[in-house]
């Protein structure tokens, strides 16, 4: 992959590639590999281990929770050889801003919900979604000035390098996306990086 523009493979898990071209083209030359990791550390300490980057996946409880996965790759790369406080570390999760928590809550419950019965026949428990306007809940929904509290807790918890929003869960409408990516852009953004810049 980082060789080459086109590449012929097959392996066991999918569809062999034929003259398949990667794109778009790394800009550093390098492809980089990170590795996902959701549930249990196990994953995290492999990911550890080799000396990659980790991409964490969360749903929802509480932030504090997943601290354990993140000290296991960390120390797991310790133990291997590598600068565990200096791997890069993303954390990635369901997303949804309105002007107020409770139209965050109100509009987004329908469409998580509606998603998590597509992809794995339950639904969202209703107790869980309510607890997304506390800070210290791992889901960012809520009002802006909450989720960049939200983000930069979780951003002292972890020290974490990149948070990856999933904006469009469940059937968010597009106009609904479009003003996310807005408040994330005028107001998230700028107050996050304010605090988070080095």
């Amino acid at each position: 992959l980082n060789q080459q523009e086109t590449i012929t493979w097959e392996g066991k898990f999918r569809k062999p590639l034929r003259n398949a071209h990667i794109l778009p083209r790394p800009l550093n030359k390098q492809l980089p590999i990170w590795r996902a990791v959701g549930g249990g550390p196990g994953s995290a300490v492999r990911a550890g281990r080799a000396g990659v980057p980790m991409y964490m996946a969360h749903l929802a409880g509480a932030a504090q929770s997943f601290k354990y996965t993140i000290d296991a790759y960390r120390q797991s790369a310790n133990d291997a050889g590598f600068d565990g406080d200096h791997l890069p570390i993303a954390t990635a999760g369901l997303f949804y801003v309105a002007d107020t928590s409770q139209e965050a809550l109100r509009e987004y419950y329908q469409h998580v919900n509606a998603g998590l019965v597509l992809t794995n026949g339950q639904g969202f428990p209703k107790q869980a979604f309510a607890q997304a306007p506390d800070k210290r809940s791992i889901l960012n929904v809520g009002s802006p000035q909450q989720v960049i509290e939200k983000i930069l807790y979780q951003h002292e918890l972890f020290g974490h390098q990149r948070y990856i929003a999933q904006l469009d869960f469940g059937g968010v409408p597009f106009d609904k996306i479009m003003k996310n990516i807005e408040l994330i852009g005028n107001e998230i953004l700028p107050a996050v990086k304010k605090y988070t810049a080095k």
